[in-house]
């Protein structure tokens, strides 16, 4: 997909009431809209960067869009991808397309952020926080393009940032390290994600694969893909379960090391991989949502913080060290960890104590020991790691947090607009 799309960069412009852009592929059409003092921006929504995956192009990797002439109606935004859990909204497989906000129609080489949404690899769309983002960049003499995963280069490579949260910063940290994406970009920006991270490269997916398959009635060896791509979205809904594992690493559905996208594991391919400029950014309570929630294993429902106690923790933090098959080890290294959050602590019924304790251990272990690994990994590498983005000092990052974090680590991000407005400055200056 290399060269795809010379996005904005390159194209003639007609300036009308419909903005009109002639790219590589053909005219696209978009909307003129008004924002902040006057100011311009166009818009370019839904814009295909590959054939629609269907038929024999289903569970293949992109393929170069066919050429158009009639100008392609680029005002609204496109069907999200297929969600592992059926969503209320409209979704279609024909969601490989982007959204564009550009402030100029000139041809300027203007610097390009490219954001990738989050989603635990399993759920999202490009329009994800598109309002509040568009407005912050274009704004600012950046363009602002969002993408429904898989695509090429776009605009000056000199002068692109590719930035994500969640599993979109994860996203953009394998990027940073593939062997398929060098040269494709000059910089990033990874927003409580890490390629490091459990939900990046989780145990789950293999089995999770082969299960899918029996209850298809595929083979689990042989013409795999045939048989896959002969099944409806919801034959696939039916049998995909509630996607979230019973256990500690979050998600079935992760990416998988298989030799294509990534040659060698993580740590290996940072060392080896060109050096770059990145941004890491965390939030203080990453592990909030996973915690005060339904969505998860271990997650603690509200009506249920009442029985939270220092015995509670404790049973949940053995629990979790057991199933990570430290066997022997498993009893000790749970009581060092415990001992470690509970920080001597004798009140066992003050429950919301134990509670912000908890919350502490999944933001540690699922997002910020993940993130400093990375960054320590980059930094040794001689990664210029340009700013650790944090709403508190990391004092409790320890090897205890390592131990846990080793195998499988973990991460998130909330999207805040200080570091939106961070990054807009760190764009702009570069």
């Amino acid at each position: 997909m290399r060269g795809c799309f010379l996005l904005l960069l390159t194209v003639s412009a007609c300036y009308s009431q419909i903005p009109t852009v002639i790219t590589k592929y053909g005219p696209i059409q978009g909307t003129t809209y008004i924002v902040q003092e006057q100011q311009k921006v166009y818009e370019f929504l839904g814009v295909p960067f590959a054939e629609p995956p269907l038929g024999n192009l289903r569970f293949e990797k992109p393929q170069t869009p066919r050429p158009w002439t009639t100008p392609y109606n680029a005002t609204s935004y496109p069907l999200a991808c297929v969600q592992c859990v059926k969503p209320s909204w409209a979704i279609s497989e024909d969601c490989l397309r982007l959204n564009i906000w550009t402030p100029s129609l000139t041809g300027q080489q203007l610097p390009v952020v490219v954001y990738i949404h989050g989603g635990a690899y399993q759920s999202g769309t490009g329009q994800q926080n598109a309002k509040a983002i568009r407005e912050v960049y274009a704004v600012s003499g950046i363009v602002f393009i969002s993408i429904q995963y898989r695509l090429g280069w776009m605009g000056n490579s000199k002068q692109v940032t590719i930035w994500g949260t969640s599993a979109g910063s994860s996203s953009v940290g394998q990027h940073t390290i593939s062997p398929k994406s060098r040269g494709l970009f000059s910089q990033a920006y990874e927003q409580s994600g890490s390629p490091i991270a459990a939900f990046a490269r989780g145990p789950f997916v293999i089995q999770a694969t082969r299960t899918v398959l029996l209850k298809l009635g595929c083979p689990t060896q042989g013409d795999i893909k045939k048989c896959l791509q002969s099944k409806t979205i919801d034959q696939f809904y039916a049998v995909t379960g509630k996607c979230l594992p019973n256990d500690v690493d979050i998600v079935e559905y992760s990416p998988l090391f298989d030799g294509d996208f990534f040659t060698e594991d993580v740590e290996a391919a940072i060392k080896s991989s060109p050096a770059l400029p990145t941004l890491v950014g965390l939030n203080q309570v990453e592990g909030r949502l996973f915690v005060l929630s339904n969505l998860f294993a271990f997650s603690i429902p509200a009506a249920e913080y009442q029985y939270m106690t220092a015995d509670a923790l404790y049973d949940l933090i053995e629990t979790w060290i057991s199933n990570r098959g430290y066997s022997g080890e498993a009893e000790s290294a749970a009581k060092t960890i415990y001992n470690f959050y509970s920080q001597g602590y004798t009140n066992s019924s003050d429950h919301k104590f134990w509670v912000e304790q908890y919350v502490k251990l999944w933001t540690d272990t699922f997002f910020n020991a993940p993130a400093m690994r990375e960054a320590i990994a980059k930094t040794n590498a001689r990664h210029f790691l340009k700013y650790n983005f944090s709403f508190r000092q990391m004092q409790r990052f320890t090897p205890i947090v390592l131990i846990i974090t080793t195998k499988q680590p973990g991460q998130w991000i909330a999207l805040v607009k200080a570091q939106l407005t961070y990054l807009k400055c760190h764009i702009a200056l570069d």
